[in-house]
């Protein structure tokens, strides 16, 4: 399932009676930023996605994401759009489905380096930071 304008980066798995991850929700960046002041919530980068997929089996073949830099637009409005990050490279995931990202958000609970890299990639590069106590 594909979801737009969420403003951060994320995804949600959704898991059968037995526990089993059955469907991934991709929630995608918005090119609108937004500043909140929530507790554990942050700020964002404006981003887009293309996603490139098979037209027969409807399987992602890769998703990548686009974002500006508003620090430098904001210096300098010719700024270009670049790559931020291609999921299935960047993750180092074999498929973009519920299964694959059911066992990298299991990863990220151990592995802090995996858990920042979607936290830089959630924040769509804004001023990321490690989120300490509840929020971890």
């Amino acid at each position: 399932m594909l979801f737009g304008h969420h403003h951060t980066d994320t995804f949600h798995i959704l898991k059968d009676d037995q526990g089993n991850p059955v469907q991934v929700m991709l929630m995608a960046p918005s090119v609108t930023p937004w500043f909140s002041d929530l507790p554990g919530a942050g700020s964002n980068n404006p981003a887009f996605r293309v996603i490139d997929y098979n037209p027969t089996t409807w399987d992602y073949n890769e998703i990548d994401t686009y974002y500006v830099n508003l620090t430098q637009l904001n210096l300098n409005h010719t700024t270009p759009w670049q790559l931020e990050y291609s999921m299935k490279k960047d993750y180092n995931l074999e498929k973009i489905d519920a299964i694959s990202m059911n066992k990298l958000f299991e990863n990220m609970k151990i592995n802090d380096t995996v858990f920042m890299k979607y936290i830089q990639y959630n924040s769509v590069l804004w001023d990321p930071k490690r989120p300490e106590g509840k929020f971890r």
